[in-house]
């Protein structure tokens, strides 16, 4: 014979249902003090927002209206900002420009160790390395054949002492 003994009351079959609705009802309690601090927050913020709408527009409304210069003043000043641009402007590609090309059509086994860009000089110097130098010639082939360089000169060609990799440095003048 065995017998069976607990101190605890087996849950009544409403309690599971009770104790679901409890978990509802508190979670919507949660959510609408929520609302109801957002939405209060709201209020303030459009109040803020409005005053500060009527701010600008009393500014707007005490600004003077702005004079534009006359079709003659305007055309001498975009004369003279190109007069100026020209003095100063870039010769040949720019700095991002030029990057993006040698990025294209630097081959894989070349690395370009530095790379020094005078964009009003119109000037580059680049340091090549490489492990071959067939693929350092492969590469002044490409430089030479691109139209937007006006000369391609090798100033130096060598190696480190106990280095195996052959290194260029290359000048270039871009066109204007």
């Amino acid at each position: 014979m065995k017998i069976r003994l607990s101190f605890v009351r087996p849950p009544l079959p409403w309690q599971p249902a009770a104790l679901v609705l409890w978990v509802v009802a508190a979670l919507a309690t949660g959510a609408a003090f929520t609302f109801a601090a957002g939405a209060s927050a709201n209020r303030i913020e459009r109040g803020q927002l409005e005053l500060r709408l009527e701010r600008a527009n009393a500014q707007l409304a005490q600004r003077k209206p702005v004079q534009m210069p006359s079709a003659a003043e305007t055309d001498a000043l975009r004369r003279r900002i190109g007069e100026l641009n020209g003095l100063a402007g870039v010769k040949g590609w720019n700095t991002p420009r030029l990057l993006e090309w040698l990025e294209q059509n630097t081959p894989a086994d070349v690395h370009l160790v530095s790379v020094q860009h005078e964009p009003r000089e119109g000037e580059v110097l680049l340091v090549a390395v490489s492990g071959t130098s067939a693929a350092l010639t492969a590469f002044l082939r490409t430089l030479e054949r691109e139209p937007q360089f006006a000369e391609v000169l090798l100033s130096k060609q060598g190696g480190r002492a106990g280095s195996p990799h052959t290194e260029f440095e290359i000048q270039l003048r871009l066109r204007a």
